[in-house]
């Protein structure tokens, strides 16, 4: 995985768009968002969204999760 450009991300995120900037398919999406360190806004019952700040500091810290799950050994930057 190449670095995120984190200037182009909406505050918020949806689920979808948390695939798409990660590169994952939505069951690891679902698998992050149900980890209790995993920060989320839920919006109802069925709807999530993703604040974009705190997004940027949990890849920080999980990294290796990351590194583990998406089967990539690039480093992730942080290019905000």
């Amino acid at each position: 995985m190449r670095g995120i450009n984190y200037d182009e991300l909406p505050v918020l995120l949806k689920p979808k768009e948390l695939g798409e900037v990660l590169k994952i398919d939505m069951n690891l999406v679902y698998r992050i968002i149900k980890r209790s360190d995993f920060p989320i806004l839920r919006i109802s019952k069925r709807h999530v969204r993703i604040p974009k700040v705190l997004l940027i500091k949990w890849i920080e810290k999980n990294k290796e999760y990351l590194r583990e799950h998406i089967n990539s050994k690039e480093i992730i930057h942080k290019s905000v």
